[in-house]
């Protein structure tokens, strides 16, 4: 018991580590590209020159450009929620990577146990060899979610069960119980999961400069 907590500590710790730096990294990039390219926007229009000969001329190409540079600021002051998907996204592969690295998926039972035997005792029928499974892991997930457990461990059984599909499974016939055969899926799942990159977010942070440089 002491081992697993040690476990989950130690996980929990990774997960909140790897999201803080990835979130100052990204907050520092997306306020700092925004304010240098808002600089630069206000600064284009101040010194654009309107001639007098052909002023509709001057003036139609000073408001596409600007309009273009205005879309991509917007675009660099948004990016932060795609930043912000990016690192959760990032941090739940590197958390369940991790578990797999150091073999410790058992973590994971005691909540999944606790939340299985909490559904059999609310909805029994759910339970049941050829039950309705969307229902069953609809009604399992919300279970898991308002629980009081690690956010990080849940958020990994959460994602787990999202990947669950039962269809190539007859549990009409199969001798395991329908928690077994849901625990075995899941580990599945987990192993099949390799190292995460951080490629998306850096690509995300290089658009923010590019849009700087070529405002």
């Amino acid at each position: 018991m002491n081992n697993q907590l040690k476990q989950v500590g130690k996980l929990a710790r990774i997960g909140l580590f790897s999201w803080v730096k990835i979130m100052l990294l990204s907050i520092f990039s997306t306020v700092l590209s925004f304010i240098i390219g808002l600089y630069y926007f206000i600064k284009g229009i101040t010194e654009s020159e309107i001639s007098s000969t052909n002023w509709f001329g001057d003036l139609w190409e000073i408001m596409s450009s600007n309009l273009v540079s205005a879309f991509f600021l917007f675009l660099v002051f948004n990016s932060i929620w795609l930043l912000i998907y990016l690192a959760n996204d990032y941090v739940t592969y590197k958390i369940i990577y991790q578990l797999i690295s150091d073999n410790s998926e058992k973590v994971l039972e005691p909540i999944l146990d606790k939340s299985l035997a909490s559904m059999k005792a609310k909805f029994p029928k759910l339970m049941q060899k050829g039950a309705d499974f969307s229902m069953t892991k609809l009604k399992l997930i919300e279970e898991i979610k308002t629980s009081k457990e690690n956010r990080f461990i849940k958020k990994i059984i959460v994602f787990c069960l999202d990947q669950v599909y039962l269809a190539d499974v007859d549990l009409n016939k199969e001798n395991a119980s329908f928690e077994e055969i849901l625990k075995i899926k899941i580990i599945q799942i987990l192993k099949g999961i390799t190292e995460p990159t951080r490629i998306w977010i850096l690509l995300v942070i290089l658009f923010q400069w590019l849009v700087v440089i070529f405002i």
